[in-house]
């Protein structure tokens, strides 16, 4: 079979495959390429500030099902560091852009299998929650964009449990659980629960460690989507409604807050919550 000349400006060998894909020999048909040679990082910048091209760069990810915006794209071209690339012989590119009648076209799954590495431009973005690479041959211009995974979130919740109703003198136990909601493991987690009033901090889990006001934890790892629980031993030593507050907060994530309140009061023997058995219930912030 005689290789057919596709429209990137690349020789392009079809081989049979469940899905589009391509295999690029050498780059360079005039009435193909994307944009015109790019020599200088400041070429580069100039193609993507181009007005003119806005439209078949957008054209181009929206074939390939692009799920980011055009706009973070054309951004950091304008800024962002641009880095000299090479595209090895054998990997293969998501895709490329290219041209059919002058038109743009997206290529899917385009395997270099010139002699030689081809040199190209790259830059790195964020956008949609994802980390992206747009590499962009110098010979052609035929950009693509690869995607680096999901950003580095860190996040963090915190829930506070007790009983909603205690005797005075009595001891209960309040519970936090502190939750990584964010994607990266998160360490050195700081975690504090306020002692209201009078209240005295009998024992503690995990190495819990009591100052005049409040019970202090130090969580030194939680995975991504983990959850680690604390709790304290108090015994109340007056009545009324006791607010108990909870932070937690890393370096890499402001603080986070969790309540609870329980009222401290005496309970008739022939109450169905004299054995403190009332539940726990939470309001987190």
């Amino acid at each position: 079979m005689l290789p057919v000349l596709l429209a990137i400006g690349l020789l392009i060998f079809p081989r049979p495959a469940p899905a589009e894909s391509h295999r690029a020999t050498r780059l360079g048909n005039p009435a193909t390429v994307f944009a015109p040679t790019i020599y200088f990082p400041a070429d580069l910048r100039a193609r993507f500030a181009d007005p003119v091209l806005h439209p078949d760069f957008i054209e181009i990810l929206n074939q390939w099902g692009w799920s980011g915006n055009p706009d973070d794209m054309f951004a950091a071209a304008a800024t962002n560091d641009i880095v000299e690339w090479n595209i090895a012989v054998g990997e293969t590119m998501p895709f490329m852009s290219s041209r059919e009648d002058g038109k743009p076209i997206c290529l899917r799954n385009v395997t270099w299998a010139g002699r030689d590495p081809i040199h190209a431009y790259a830059f790195m973005f964020h956008s949609n929650g994802h980390s992206w690479r747009c590499v962009t041959p110098k010979p052609c211009s035929n950009f693509f964009v690869e995607d680096l995974g999901a950003d580095s979130v860190p996040a963090l919740t915190i829930d506070c449990t007790a009983p909603d109703k205690i005797e005075p003198g009595h001891s209960m136990q309040v519970c936090l659980e502190v939750h990584n909601t964010g994607n990266i493991a998160m360490t050195n987690i700081s975690v504090a629960l306020t002692l209201p009033g009078t209240t005295e901090a009998v024992d503690t889990t995990d190495g819990g460690v009591t100052t005049n006001d409040a019970v202090c934890w130090t969580i030194d790892e939680l995975p991504a989507n983990a959850v680690k629980g604390v709790c304290a031993a108090l015994k109340m030593h007056e009545t009324g409604k006791l607010s108990f507050n909870a932070t937690g907060g890393s370096s890499s994530v402001p603080p986070t807050n969790g309540s609870h309140e329980t009222e401290v009061a005496a309970i008739p023997t022939d109450s169905p919550d004299s054995s403190n058995s009332t539940g726990p219930s939470k309001e987190v912030n």
